[in-house]
């Protein structure tokens, strides 16, 4: 069980000591910052700041790894941006509060 007032970073927190099946990401710990392209599976993304390679096109979608977000609050800041690209045009994007759908 997570303490009511239990805190996360973008790798999520260890101090949840089960990880729970209801998660996208069951192998992630609790509140880790994750995404997802179009409806390929979910990947983690915590304090990587290399690039990832993204598994499809479409669109991509942050989240993170928690079956319920209305207990939850705060934000994580990301910055997008396209391997290449010479302009150097990252696109910062504030997201809301969203969860991914269950498969």
């Amino acid at each position: 069980m997570i303490s009511p007032t239990a805190s996360s970073g973008p790798n999520g927190s260890p101090a949840v000591t089960s990880r729970n099946v209801r998660y996208p990401l069951q192998n992630a710990y609790a509140g880790a910052l994750i995404g997802r392209v179009g409806n390929s599976a979910p990947f983690l993304i915590g304090t990587n700041t290399q690039p990832i390679v993204m598994p499809t096109n479409g669109p991509l979608m942050l989240g993170i790894n928690d079956d319920v977000m209305t207990d939850n609050s705060g934000s994580y800041s990301v910055n997008i941006s396209r391997e290449g690209d010479n302009n150097n045009n990252n696109n910062n994007r504030r997201g809301g509060d969203r969860a991914f759908p269950r498969r």
